[in-house]
């Protein structure tokens, strides 16, 4: 986000779908999209057409229910098969606790 690079085929940068208060504890040189913003959608379409242009049928998507609430039914991107992005799969998994 540093860069706030352009999400493709929208006028939206990155800046405008991150959630900077969402930092993965284990992971924190990342934030999370907030999926309530014009642009979060488009986000991800672009990078499952990456995918898909390099031959990717399948991604596993972890991580994704921060936080850990059901109060946000709007959190998440949606992941519909269409002819220009490949195969998606949802998992909300989080990892087991460090000791």
């Amino acid at each position: 986000m540093k860069k706030n690079l352009p999400i493709l085929g929208t006028r939206y940068r990155a800046a405008d779908i991150a959630d900077t208060s969402s930092i993965c504890t284990w992971n924190p040189d990342m934030y999370g999209v907030d999926m309530t913003r014009p642009g979060a959608q488009a986000y991800y379409d672009s990078v499952f057409a990456l995918y898909a242009s390099w031959g990717v049928d399948f991604v596993k998507m972890d991580d994704m229910s921060r936080p850990m609430t059901r109060t946000r039914p709007r959190s998440r991107p949606r992941t519909r098969r269409s002819g220009t992005a490949a195969a998606r799969s949802f998992s909300a998994c989080r990892p087991a606790k460090r000791r």
